[in-house]
């Protein structure tokens, strides 16, 4: 993942949801720093880097996921990560087209590489010195999970569909998971906008978790007003993908499902899976979705939002809400 410049979107739930679903333990991997290769001031980058591991070990608690968290330092300070970037870029098509700052102005030092690693860094400005940063970037990306791939044992990458710059090298070494591409709250059908689900870019309408209550239930209402009028799934990159206000509710309802709070009462259906709720959705038409956007906002605040927030994870609301058969959408 990369870091956020303000603030931290929910779209980055799936693969917390995902993994909570499988029963697997999952490992993040924080590229936060990488912006001092292209140049960048590193202070502002490691505190980001920082506030996104918190973030991420605070999900993890929340929805109780067996996940570890690495920072850019895990990987830089192997020597084995520096020697996989070596090898890949003899990969036909992995170094683009690009212009900007030339990694050859960059030092070990500046990077705080320990001394092994600082030998083989050497080699890579030897060999790629010549090239701008920005044109190694899949290198780099590709190179991460060749060493967790090697260092971890991990066999599989869980990512956005517009990550298939990458996946389409790493799918040699490792099983490769696409998500659903996440919209702009305000896209409709005729003009998608796609973002990344773990970082906010300068001016998105999205959900995030220091939202209000009062701001998630605007956005929300916002939402399916647009939604009732537009198809349930649009076409993205030749895929399907959930319009923002189906998302949203998805993402309440795997939520409950974790809190063990399903079903769900949706119009007149009691449904236990986001997959029935949309399936129900776009069967019966998105008939007066704001009548149910409160509710789905409820729901998004007592399962996401509020746990997020708590001082203590493990809070006695939290019984309560096991306590309740059904939640009425």
């Amino acid at each position: 993942m990369n870091i956020s410049r303000g603030r931290e979107p929910l779209d980055q739930l799936d693969f917390i949801f995902l993994a909570k679903k499988l029963d697997l333990p999952i490992v993040v991997f924080v590229a936060g720093k990488y912006g001092i290769l292209n140049g960048a001031d590193p202070k502002p980058l490691i505190s980001r880097e920082r506030q996104k591991e918190k973030l991420l070990k605070r999900l993890f608690e929340v929805f109780e996921i067996d996940g570890k968290v690495l920072d850019t330092d895990s990987l830089w300070s192997a020597p084995s990560y520096w020697n996989a970037v070596l090898k890949l870029s003899e990969t036909e098509e992995i170094i683009e087209k690009s212009s900007g700052t030339s990694l050859s102005c960059i030092s070990a030092e500046q990077l705080g590489l320990p001394a092994e690693s600082s030998e083989v860094f050497s080699m890579v400005l030897s060999r790629l010195g010549t090239y701008p940063a920005s044109s190694l970037y899949t290198l780099f990306e590709v190179a991460e999970a060749k060493y967790l791939n090697e260092e971890f044992g991990i066999d599989t990458k869980i990512g956005p569909e517009s990550e298939e710059r990458y996946d389409k090298f790493i799918k040699d070494f490792m099983n490769i998971v696409q998500l659903y591409q996440p919209l702009d709250l305000k896209s409709s059908s005729a003009k998608l906008k796609a973002v990344i689900p773990y970082m906010e870019r300068r001016n998105e309408e999205r959900f995030f978790f220091d939202d209000t209550k009062d701001e998630l239930f605007d956005k929300l209402y916002k939402a399916a007003q647009r939604a009732e009028v537009q198809p349930c799934f649009w076409e993205l990159d030749e895929r399907e993908i959930p319009n923002p206000f189906m998302r949203a509710l998805m993402t309440a309802i795997e939520a409950a499902a974790i809190q063990n709070c399903l079903p769900m009462r949706l119009l007149n259906k009691n449904v236990y899976s986001s997959d029935e709720a949309m399936d129900f959705i776009e069967k019966s038409g998105a008939r007066s979705l704001r009548n149910i956007a409160a509710s789905v906002g409820e729901a998004i605040w007592n399962y996401v939002i509020r746990p997020f927030r708590e001082d203590k994870i493990k809070y006695v609301e939290k019984k309560e809400y096991a306590l309740m058969s059904e939640v009425n959408l």
